[in-house]
């Protein structure tokens, strides 16, 4: 992204889960492009930034603890937080109106990209990096019997995605992003110690040559 774009980027918005996206791209950035804001998408329930712990719907997205994979969370210059129904109705509105077809997770970002946009009123680029594709949830996000079933807006139209904007809560913005590391889970886990699993100083050289 950055070689492609010389550097010229105003933000890049992806997902978390385990964090190894989100966490090296940061570090990466932060080094080479302190100026470009590094956004990230979780879902209602996901402790990874802290708050309360519960089930949600979006798939791939989440976690109930921080993943070591991201070394400092205030190097994420916002955390958004997306609905179970505004992550599933985006996706399906990009689908409708672009022919893109995206997963769940995939919704979550791209209302937030949108809304880091208006507020930034960017002259660069902003990312999104989608995930995955809409082949694998046939049967949810594309079914309409799942979709009533889980109380999820059929609405496809445009006007639905700009009510979903203005409804988008306010992100956790850098330096008061939460954390929620968990270390006894290396030994709960059983871990192999062929892992890297410690908060471990990054090898300068993985980032040079990226």
């Amino acid at each position: 992204m950055y070689k492609q774009t010389q550097g010229k980027i105003d933000g890049v918005v992806c997902a978390v889960s385990t964090g190894g996206q989100i966490g090296g791209i940061a570090e990466y950035f932060k080094r080479y492009s302190p100026r470009c804001n590094i956004a990230c998408v979780d879902a209602y329930g996901s402790a990874v930034f802290g708050g309360p712990s519960h089930a949600y719907k979006i798939p791939g997205v989440g976690l109930g603890w921080t993943p070591r994979n991201i070394r400092d969370v205030n190097k994420i210059d916002y955390v958004y937080r997306v609905s179970d129904q505004a992550a599933y109705t985006a996706s399906r509105i990009l689908c409708r109106n672009e022919g893109i077809l995206v997963g769940v997770s995939s919704g979550a970002v791209l209302l937030a990209a949108l809304n880091l946009s208006l507020q930034l009123k960017n002259k660069y680029p902003i990312i999104a990096l989608l995930g995955d594709s809409g082949e694998r949830y046939m049967d949810t996000l594309f079914d309409d019997e799942w979709l009533i079933k889980n109380n999820i807006d059929r609405d496809t139209s445009m006007v639905q995605l700009s009510s979903l904007l203005e409804k988008i809560d306010t992100p956790q913005q850098s330096p008061n992003i939460e954390s929620n590391y968990n270390d006894t889970l290396i030994d709960l886990l059983n871990v192999p110690s062929t892992t890297v699993t410690r908060f471990e100083q990054v090898d300068e050289s993985l980032l040079e040559s990226a």
